[in-house]
């Protein structure tokens, strides 16, 4: 079942089920599913239940409708009434007389409960649509419930005072389930666009497609033919308007947008009726343009003008229509000419200024005069079109022109710079492979300087490294967007230290987001979160595929920094506005971190085995090895130690390539978990290749770790020492998560040694930093490791939570709860209010009741 359909049907259901007759009204658009609902549930209720389909040949017969709806009781006695009932007069008296009659008669029946579903409603005669409408707010006594299907329902009719449930707009996923295998996903996008998500409509768009259509090789027809969804919501909006109306949505049915000032002077009432045609919502403004806010009343009033009269349209408007609109007017008032360069230019221009839509129509008209020598132009659109973040229209024009068989050297080369881009951004695996003989030498620089940006952000380093020398042996001779690529590709590839330069990614997001990758992987965090800030100011207009990447980059930004909570939070909100989305596919799912922030561990680990699946091939070795790692957290979470060693192994041969330990950030848990499973040599060998690493590149997460991983890996004499000199280099400044690791990993060591009470109060002082952090997950986790056996209520501090231990634990050891709201970066209120809930848990009466019953 569509996902559009599971609330009416929901609703038939609980209606069906109620214990109290009554009657619901289905609303939706010719070609919605109105009908498929009905029969849906109709079979879902053989018994009781009865379907009447609505004759609109017999509208003009009164009392026909009600006639039908009686016989499909099948009872012989209503049957007789029927032959019987006649209007005395149809007035509105009359009719509810009427109404009132039959509703005795059905319930003297005592009919069992019965379910009647009527569909469209709306085209049954206008004296049995009313007495319908009466009974159904009566129906109380008789045993039936009415459900009555429509595409609308005048306002002053009976019943429209119904309960009412409307079916949904078709969404791209389930348009998806519809479509033929192996169609374009951009040839998808622009009919569901089209056809404004209308189930009948992309049906019939889907069936009129040929198959080079439906694969993106070949141009659509746009806007398409229109269908029955178009012409009735043509004939809603004309009812309601003037001739000056319908003269001014003419011309703008013409074009995909108009220039605001163009299109309030096309005639001389003009800017009157736009005016009120923005009003009422029929015209939208966008920007300086205007167009029709309905696909399918632009489709429809499209087709019903003759030719002539929309040819002389396009003529005139040619004049007013301004440089972005002047070809695709030219396109139409002489046809025969080709334009197709100064088209698809249009198109680039449309996509760079936020209209997609705009873009698309260009082009495909464009492309139905022939798509051979186009390569170079369709590239540049699809670049457009990916920088304001539409990944499957992109890939489609990319598609298009890789089949031109006249690409010349420098088209083949600039269409793989803007396939290099576009695998990045969609996370698919890159092709290193093309032809570069006899291209202009400084496109060939540019594509090594992009091939050595996105190998670098991917973890393919020696990959990156051969063709960044190339374009660094003459960068001074190569142009600015050169030189900011291979700019950007050596801060990934040795941290930013001043290579990059203000400005290198103006007008770019996707250099802007490697930069701020960089600071990220080199620990710049604040710089990072700049230019992350930077990153969404600029963008052009919103969409799902910047909203995840910007998300994605604050998520990695603050989960290196050990904000955890931070990190959920970011994941929480992205959930809220993109339910089920997983963001970029070439960074860790963000439903794997939606999970992680409900402390869901199953259905966070579910998404994540999936994505590492052949990682490296699609996303590259360093966010493949960032997965791992995660899944290895959450396996530990579990107390599934084993499984955990297995995948931070698996990781460290991902990583093998990879020098920066910071980067990866596998090998402290890679040494502690073998040191837990009794793999202790294995344990000391990771131990000194992290040390020699974090000499080679020093930095604060190193340092931090190669001190963390001495006290994992000491022995029993030099633990305390080790884990004292660890703790003496922490600072205020540095992340809570990297300190709760520590003494998470001192109080492992100490309960192994037997030292129970200083292995609890080290998974206390874990409890704290991990709660500090926004950590919860691995705050509660620790309430569980390395328990000691001391005395306490555990009936009682089982009902605490891990936000509640770590006060509780801070009460104990006598701070006050101002230095408590410092140490967990609360608020004074805060700690208040959770040490009331606190003493409310356990009983205290006091705060000195507490710390005894706790200690």
């Amino acid at each position: 079942m569509l996902r559009c359909h599971e609330l009416p049907c929901d609703s038939i259901d609980a209606l069906a089920r109620s214990p109290h007759d009554g009657a619901l009204l289905l609303i939706g658009a010719p070609g919605s599913g109105k009908s498929t609902v009905l029969a849906t549930s109709l079979e879902q209720r053989a018994e009781g239940g009865s379907l009447v389909r609505v004759n609109p040949g017999e509208a003009a017969w009164p009392l026909s409708g009600v006639s039908a709806l009686l016989a499909s009781l099948g009872d012989p006695r209503i049957a007789d009434f029927a032959g019987r009932f006649a209007l005395r007069s149809d007035d509105d008296a009359a009719l509810a007389e009427a109404a009132a009659e039959l509703l005795v008669v059905l319930r003297g029946l005592g009919l069992p409960r019965t379910l009647l579903l009527v569909d469209d409603i709306d085209r049954m005669d206008a004296a049995s649509r009313r007495i319908v409408g009466y009974m159904a707010g009566h129906l109380a006594g008789s045993g039936i419930r009415i459900v009555a299907a429509a595409a609308e329902v005048a306002p002053d009719e009976p019943l429209a005072g119904l309960p009412s449930v409307r079916i949904g707009e078709l969404d791209d996923t389930e348009a998806r389930g519809i479509a033929p295998p192996g169609i374009d996903p951009g040839t998808l996008r622009i009919l569901v666009s089209v056809a404004a998500g209308n189930l009948g409509t992309l049906v019939a768009l889907l069936s009129s497609l040929s198959s080079e259509q439906l694969s993106g090789r070949d141009g659509l027809r746009l806007p398409p033919r229109p269908g029955p969804a178009a012409w009735a919501a043509v004939e809603r909006v004309a009812r309601r308007l003037g001739a000056a109306h319908l003269a001014e949505l003419d011309r703008l049915a013409t074009a995909p947008l108009h220039p605001r000032a163009a299109a309030g002077r096309w005639a001389e009432d003009a800017e009157d009726a736009l005016q009120e045609l923005l009003d009422l919502g029929v015209v939208q403004e966008a920007g300086a343009f205007v167009a029709l806010a309905d696909p399918l009343v632009r489709a429809a009033l499209s087709d019903a003008l003759p030719s002539r009269v929309r040819r002389e349209l396009h003529v005139s408007m040619r004049e007013t229509a301004g440089p972005l609109l002047e070809a695709w007017h030219a396109s139409w008032a002489d046809p025969g000419t080709d334009l197709r360069d100064p088209l698809l230019d249009a198109a680039a221009e449309a996509a760079r200024l936020g209209y997609p839509h705009a873009a698309v129509e260009f082009a495909d008209r464009a492309l139905r005069s022939g798509r051979d020598g186009l390569a170079g132009r369709l590239a540049r659109v699809a670049d457009e079109l990916l920088t304001i973040g539409e990944p499957e229209l992109a890939y489609r024009y990319l598609n298009m022109a890789s089949a031109d068989r006249h690409l010349d050297p420098d088209a083949r080369v600039r269409l793989s710079i803007s396939r290099l881009r576009a695998d990045y951004l969609a996370g698919r695996a890159m092709d290193p492979n093309v032809e570069l003989a006899g291209a202009d030498p400084e496109l060939v620089a540019r594509w090594a300087a992009m091939r050595a940006a996105v190998s670098a952000a991917r973890g393919e380093f020696h990959a990156a490294r051969g063709p960044l020398v190339r374009v660094e042996a003459d960068l001074a001779s190569e142009s600015p967007e050169t030189r900011s690529l291979a700019r950007t590709a050596r801060a990934l590839l040795d941290g930013p230290g001043g290579g990059v330069r203000e400005g290198d990614e103006a007008h770019d997001p996707l250099l802007m987001a490697l930069h701020a990758r960089a600071e990220t992987l080199a620990g710049d965090y604040p710089r990072a979160r700049v230019l992350i800030g930077r990153l969404a100011s600029s963008l052009v207009r919103p969409s799902r595929m910047w909203a995840g990447w910007l998300t994605a980059l604050a998520i990695d930004c603050a989960s290196r920094a050990g904000r955890i909570g931070e990190a959920f939070e970011l994941a929480r909100d992205w959930r809220l506005q993109h339910a089920e989305a997983e963001g970029p596919p070439g960074m860790v799912p963000l439903s794997a971190w939606t999970s992680l922030a409900d402390a869901d561990l199953e259905a966070a680990e579910a998404v994540l085995a999936e994505w590492t699946d052949n990682g490296v091939a699609r996303v590259g070795p360093l966010p493949t090895a960032r997965g791992l790692l995660l899944r290895a957290e959450l396996a530990r979470l579990r107390g599934d130690v084993g499984a955990a060693c297995e995948l931070l192994l698996l990781a460290d041969t991902v990583a093998a390539a990879i020098d920066d330990p910071a980067l990866s950030r596998h090998l402290p848990e890679l040494a502690e978990t073998l040191v837990e499973v009794g793999r202790t040599g294995a344990a000391h060998d990771a131990a000194r290749r992290l040390a020699a690493a974090a000499v080679a590149h020093p930095g604060r997460w190193s340092s931090l770790a190669v001190a963390r991983v001495a006290v994992s890996t000491a022995a029993e004499t030099e633990l305390r020492d080790r884990h004292e000199a660890a703790l003496a280099l922490h600072r205020r400044d540095d992340d809570g998560f990297e300190l709760g690791k520590l003494h998470l990993a001192y109080g492992r060591r100490l309960a192994a040694a037997g030292a129970a009470h200083e292995a609890a109060r080290a998974v206390a002082d874990a409890r704290i930093a991990f709660a500090g952090a926004g950590a919860r997950p691995w705050a509660a986790a620790a309430s569980g490791d390395a328990q000691a056996p001391v005395p306490r209520t555990a009936a009682q501090l089982e009902l605490l939570s891990a936000d509640e231990r770590a006060v509780a634990d801070l009460v104990v050891r006598g701070l006050h709860n101002k230095e408590i709201a410092a140490a967990l970066y609360l608020s004074v209120r805060t700690v208040e209010l959770r040490l009331t809930h606190i003493y409310r848990k356990v009983g205290a009466r006091s705060r000195a009741h507490l710390v005894s019953l706790m200690s």
